[in-house]
């Protein structure tokens, strides 16, 4: 599908007016009002809903794995959640998740596909063009099976 220029600018146009009407509405015009306190409990549960729902596709669905799920990431959500249910500080749940992430990687071969890759070939225009006449830099973690042979250099 393609976009004439004026369409493109008109898109553009019309988002920034939406997104700039959606927190006037807010901040303008509510801004130097008090406001109730069953909207400030409802909104004190705001991070609590948007944290999980950017955090859940990069579990269920990592683009390191190719959009499949891997256990690594599942123990170290669980862990995560385990941690912040429990003591109820999110510093604590997130160094936690962090660390069963890291260690999960690190030692258990095949768990998790953490992605240390520096490749010529990502930063291509065109995938279909000419292979790049710069050197293959890959970096592998400690899990990869690969030697320098299968790698081709």
């Amino acid at each position: 599908m393609s976009y004439s220029a004026a369409a493109i600018w008109a898109i553009i146009v019309l988002l920034g007016l939406g997104t700039y009407l959606i927190r006037f509405s807010f901040l303008g015009l509510l801004g130097d009002r008090k406001l109730p306190e069953w909207v400030l409990r409802h909104l004190r549960y705001t991070p609590v809903a948007v944290l999980p729902g950017l955090c859940a596709p990069l579990v269920l669905w990592p683009e390191a794995t190719g959009g499949e799920p891997d256990a690594a990431r599942l123990a170290a959500a669980a862990a995560t959640f385990a941690a912040g249910y429990l003591t109820k500080n999110f510093m604590a749940a997130a160094v936690t998740g962090v660390l069963e992430q890291l260690v999960l990687v690190a030692f258990l071969p095949g768990a998790g596909n953490l992605v240390l890759v520096e490749d010529a070939e990502l930063h291509r225009p065109d995938p279909r063009s000419a292979p790049s006449p710069e050197p293959d830099r890959t970096f592998r973690s400690a899990y990869d099976q690969q030697g320098p042979s299968e790698q081709g250099g």
